[in-house]
């Protein structure tokens, strides 16, 4: 079974071309959100959606961002789709898991995440290695003038003593 997901994320935005694609591409049950933030992972219709899609059933949004802002979300829930069996489409990505060119697709897009959380993961651990950033050069001149004038008192005080 083919099970639509649609999203908008202001009440006054428009379902219609979503409700319109999902239906073409023969979804038999659709679930909507409106009005709710892709940032938000909690959602009623993506839940409901979830609770319905079994194995051998298909996910279907008319493009990835319906299901979250950022790509970790949709990985994450593409990949747990897959463990139960269960497939996934979006109409305008390009991204279609029943057939062999979608499942690369989504391979390389799930390496991408990889290769993006690792390259955090190293700067992290540099930044707690290597202590602070470096200072740029207008603190470097700053922190030297605020030197030369703390020890100015200190120079005019001895050029008194060797004139005096």
């Amino acid at each position: 079974m083919m099970i639509g997901y649609a999203r908008v994320s202001r009440d006054e935005d428009n379902l219609g071309l979503q409700l319109d694609a999902l239906r073409a591409a023969g979804c038999e049950k659709i679930f909507i959100d409106e009005g709710v933030s892709g940032l938000t992972i909690e959602r009623d219709g993506l839940d409901q959606a979830l609770g319905t899609v079994g194995e051998s059933d298909v996910l279907v949004v008319w493009k990835l961002d319906r299901l979250g802002r950022s790509l970790g979300f949709p990985i994450d829930l593409l990949c747990t789709l897959q463990s139960n069996g269960a497939d996934f489409q979006s109409l305008t990505d390009g991204i279609d898991t029943t057939t062999a060119n979608g499942r690369v697709i989504f391979d390389v897009m799930r390496s991408l995440l990889q290769f993006e959380n690792a390259l955090i993961r190293e700067h992290t651990k540099a930044d707690g290695i290597f202590g602070e950033p470096r200072a740029s050069y207008s603190a470097y001149a700053e922190a030297a003038l605020l030197d030369r004038v703390a020890a100015r008192p200190e120079r005019m005080a001895g050029e008194r003593e060797a004139s005096g």
